[in-house]
């Protein structure tokens, strides 16, 4: 599956197992990331970790998201979900979807395991706040909310 890149704010190297295109969505620990430019098996590549993105979504009834939500990656899917459980944490859908739409804009965040978002509105895993230390959306700490110290 790939997504499409809309704005880079930030990104982080890695090194790929098998190799991948441009757009391709990977998954390094608690991280998903778009990989920037296409790489080979064992090289070291980028991957977009914050900033703005289009992911692919389940389409159906049933499977409209709405502004400000949430969302995972589904690895089994492979598609965005709503459902903590399902997959690692990507960031907030920026703008809604409808149920026939079969990729949704996100704005993808630091993981909930750094800091970046508590999973009940409050800070995250290992609950200092970051360097920006304001409140984003619904009670949570903004894109900048990685730990501190």
């Amino acid at each position: 599956m790939s997504a499409t890149i809309k704005e880079l704010t930030f990104g982080i190297p890695f090194v790929s197992s098998g190799g991948n295109a441009a757009g391709d969505i990977v998954v390094t620990g608690a991280r998903v990331g778009i990989v920037k430019d296409a790489v080979t098996a064992g090289g070291t590549g980028f991957m977009m970790v914050q900033g703005r993105a289009s992911f692919p979504k389940n389409s159906g009834g049933g499977t409209a998201i709405g502004d400000g939500v949430r969302v995972y990656w589904k690895v089994s899917g492979p598609y965005l979900s709503i459902t903590p459980s399902d997959g690692n944490y990507i960031g907030m859908t920026s703008g809604a979807s409808v149920d026939g739409d079969t990729a949704q804009d996100v704005m993808m965040m630091l993981s909930d395991t750094h800091g970046a978002q508590g999973t009940t509105g409050a800070q995250g895993a290992q609950g200092a706040q970051g360097a920006q230390g304001a409140q984003g959306p619904q009670g949570a700490q903004g894109p900048q909310g990685a730990t501190g110290s």
